[in-house]
């Protein structure tokens, strides 16, 4: 697998946008869900920090479609954070070629 650092520079970023972006919800601070999920994109950049392709591969199948999994929790399609998580998830399964 061969993707470049810029490309994934911007995963990155799209990665501590999402985190930013579910940590704005107003109801983040009662909801274990939205605060597992930035633990999953924490670990995420963690991995980054490794220079692992392997291991950011299997960190990002775990963060894959987790905008479709809060849907199920909790049916607010407006919810900005969705938005920043779908981005990060888009932009991820173009680098990965999913």
């Amino acid at each position: 697998m061969n993707i470049d650092k810029n490309e994934l520079q911007q995963l990155m970023n799209l990665a501590f946008k999402a985190i930013k972006s579910i940590r704005s919800e107003p109801d983040y601070q009662q909801s274990e869900v939205l605060k597992e999920y930035v633990l999953h994109y924490e670990r995420f950049i963690n991995t980054f920090h490794s220079n692992d392709l392997e291991k950011l591969e299997l960190m990002f199948r775990r963060l894959l479609s987790l905008s479709r999994a809060f849907l199920e929790t909790d049916s607010d399609w407006k919810k900005p954070c969705l938005n920043s998580m779908y981005d990060f998830e888009s932009y991820g399964r173009t680098l990965f070629r999913y």
